[in-house]
């Protein structure tokens, strides 16, 4: 028997990307549990599935900079931060923060399906007794029209959003005179797909 959960929840990422370097990324996340029903005639108690599956991505590569550490270029070692991120193509960048900012994958790339694959099997092993398999599907996030992928960190925010390089994929809406820009959207969300966004004091 299975349990099917859609629009779970999202993931923002950032990952290293080694021909386009940071990129800004959001997933929906929908599960499919298998199993048998237990003693109650149930496979697993709904109300709980979210909250748990929810927590363990939370508590792992949600809100952090995917790093592929056998990719060309990328060197992770350890600094007093935590860790030091180096990497030289497709341009020099060095990143250091809490070992929790970063997710480290023994990967030459990042795919959807690899990550897709490994949290799968993640959930599995961390599973409730009566259930045999988790199986996750991550999609990009719907968005109809412009929209841009770019990484950031808020030195300021109170949550995970203050880790110095993870991502997220927006939608962007411009208005001139009340009036929406289809044109003017496009433009500016190619512009700005996979930058990384700061104010000018961080600078």
């Amino acid at each position: 028997m299975a349990l099917f959960v859609n629009h779970l929840t999202h993931i923002d990422v950032s990952l290293w990307c080694p021909t386009k370097g940071l990129v800004g990324c959001s997933w929906q996340v929908d599960a499919q549990l298998e199993g048998e029903l237990g003693e109650d005639g149930m496979l697993f108690d709904f109300g709980e599935v979210k909250p748990w599956i929810k927590r363990t991505l939370d508590s792992g590569l949600d809100h952090t900079l995917l790093v592929p550490t056998q990719a060309p270029g990328v060197e992770v070692s350890e600094c007093d931060e935590g860790l030091c991120i180096r990497t030289t193509t497709p341009y020099v960048m060095e990143v250091r923060g809490p070992t929790e900012a970063f997710t480290l994958l023994p990967w030459a790339s990042i795919t959807l399906e690899r990550v897709t694959q490994h949290l799968s099997a993640q959930l599995t092993e961390q599973r409730p007794a009566n259930v045999e398999r988790v199986t996750l599907t991550l999609s990009d996030e719907l968005i109809n029209g412009a929209a841009y992928g770019y990484s950031h960190g808020l030195k300021r925010h109170s949550g995970n959003c203050q880790r110095i390089a993870h991502g997220h994929r927006s939608r962007l809406h411009i208005f001139q005179e009340q009036q929406r820009q289809p044109q003017l959207e496009q433009q500016w969300g190619a512009w700005l797909d996979n930058r990384y966004l700061l104010e000018e004091r961080q600078i």
